[in-house]
């Protein structure tokens, strides 16, 4: 019975020696920048050393490096910082963190305290996030009108889906998503499935749920960087059979997308390119590179189709746009007189933000760029955003509250841009089939909850009345003696008022 009960109890101090935690195994995911798989290793960790300063300072830069939850990270890295001995870039991890939690104040004062003791090469470094969190508390102090519409479970995920671009009448949008689909079968070096092309449309009421577009994936990482105003060419960025990427280009040809063919006009053979847009009248491609010639890091380039259909040799669009940071995802309004971009090197509230620029197209001259403001610029990331064609709307990725997970897709409202009114023609045809109209005609029109908008008579030479409505849901009823009345729901959403002009016949019946 002795020689039973030793030897239970050596299985199960064995059994325990071999599930204790390996910190080689959190240390390995960290050096490969696999930051997902890393933070549940340095949990395990600190369960067994709960106040190590190696494995919080860790684990916090770990939350820091993904799209989690970055505010997680100052739990962990201020309790690094409480310990004797602490990594030397606490301090500086701790402020960062803090940005993300629009604590500036406290962002600064550890940026300033890291500074006195780093070398002197990362002054400048320290010094462009100190002045991020100054400009973040003035802006913040005057924020735009926006406001975010999450698009939902069907296009977002738990994984990251980021980068939509619309078509101008906002029926279809691209974007690229690392979620598990389609080749994505594996997970990558860095924890994500591998990035691919998915679409969405616009059916009448809603958005349907996003579809991988074939042509527009390979069997590498495929993501979508840039959209042609007429929604006709999407740019991509894929790995190819190089790793370091290049940018691809698929049109449309007789309604149907062909397959990705090389821009040769753009690419460079020891240069990265990353984004690229075409203007509306096809004759200008600006793109993002990190090609010799440029102020640091990626710039925005452009590129001019000469007379004889030919591409022209590509030029820096100078310091108006380009900092010794960098430019990327390049795109235009509209009306192709405003370029906007994203830059991590212009004063801003950190990481990228996204910035506006009026553009000459005849002289190529660029107005100095301009920060779009908060909220839409905020300490994370802004990498893109697209334009309706009416101005008052725009599609973005973000990591917000009310989020599926990691980065989502968002809907952008301006709301001091005005909406396009939509006109409705109603039409009741007399039933006799006479030339003469009905006499006696009331057109009622109320909102959803029965506030009425108007009662109207239709033109008695035509039988027509014409009425202005903004988006909204409504009940139209029709009354004239002799006849049934007709009711009917009628929405006019932020989707189809953009058709400016909008017939309905009514065919009423005898009682």
């Amino acid at each position: 019975m002795k020689k039973y009960l030793f030897f239970l109890l050596l299985t199960i101090i064995s059994t325990g020696s071999m599930a204790q935690p390996d910190p080689g195994i959190a240390e390995d995911f960290l050096k490969k920048t696999n930051y997902l798989y890393a933070i549940p290793e340095y949990k395990k960790l600190l369960k067994l050393e709960r106040d190590n300063a190696d494995y919080n300072f860790h684990l916090g830069v770990c939350y820091l490096r993904t799209n989690i939850d970055k505010v997680m990270a100052i739990q962990y890295l201020e309790r690094a910082y409480k310990q004797p001995k602490y990594p030397a870039e606490t301090p500086f991890q701790l402020a960062i963190a803090y940005t993300y939690d629009y604590k500036f104040d406290k962002a600064i004062e550890l940026f300033q305290e890291f500074r006195k003791k780093a070398p002197a090469k990362l002054h400048a470094s320290i010094d462009k996030y100190i002045d991020n969190c100054q400009v973040a508390k003035q802006m913040m102090q005057h924020p735009i009108p926006v406001t975010f519409q999450n698009l939902g479970p069907g296009i977002n995920s738990e994984f990251p889906d980021y980068y939509p671009f619309t078509t101008g009448d906002e029926k279809t949008i691209y974007y690229t998503s690392r979620r598990k689909e389609g080749k994505s079968s594996k997970v990558e070096y860095d924890g994500y499935y591998a990035s691919e092309v998915f679409s969405t449309t616009f059916n009448g009421e809603t958005f349907t749920s996003g579809k991988l577009v074939t042509q527009m994936n390979s069997t590498y990482d495929d993501q979508v960087v840039g959209l042609s105003s007429d929604g006709e060419s999407v740019f991509l960025f894929s790995t190819g059979s190089e790793e370091k990427g290049a940018l691809y280009r698929c049109y449309k040809k007789n309604g149907a997308f062909k397959k990705e063919t090389f821009v040769e006009q753009v690419n460079a053979e020891k240069s990265i390119e990353t984004s690229g847009y075409m203007s509306p009248d096809g004759n200008i491609i600006f793109f993002a590179s990190n090609r010799s010639g440029g102020a640091g890091g990626y710039d925005i380039w452009m590129v001019r189709k000469l007379p004889n259909g030919k591409w022209g040799i590509p030029f820096n669009c100078g310091p108006e746009i380009n900092t010794t940071g960098d430019e990327d995802f390049p795109s235009l309004s509209p009306d192709g007189l405003t370029l906007y971009f994203s830059s991590n090197g212009l004063p801003g509230m950190g990481g990228y933000d996204i910035y506006s620029s009026s553009f000459d197209p005849e002289t190529g001259m660029f107005s100095q760029a301009k920060n779009l403001g908060y909220p839409l610029n905020t300490p994370f990331d802004e990498r893109t955003i697209s334009f309706a064609e009416d101005g008052k709307h725009a599609y973005v990725s973000a990591q917000r509250k009310d989020g599926q997970g990691d980065l989502d897709i968002y809907r952008v409202t301006f709301e001091e841009v005005e909406f396009i009114q939509t006109l409705f023609l109603i039409t009741i045809p007399n039933p006799a089939k006479t030339e003469e109209t009905l006499k006696d005609v009331i057109i009622s029109i109320s909102t959803e909850s029965g506030d009425v908008v108007g009662d109207y008579r239709p033109n008695p030479g035509t039988g027509r009345y014409t009425i202005i409505l903004g988006p909204g849901k409504y009940v139209l009823s029709v009354e004239a003696d002799g006849y049934k009345t007709h009711s009917e729901n009628i929405k006019v959403n932020e989707f189809t008022h953009r058709l400016g002009k909008i017939e309905k016949i009514i065919n009423l019946t005898a009682e």
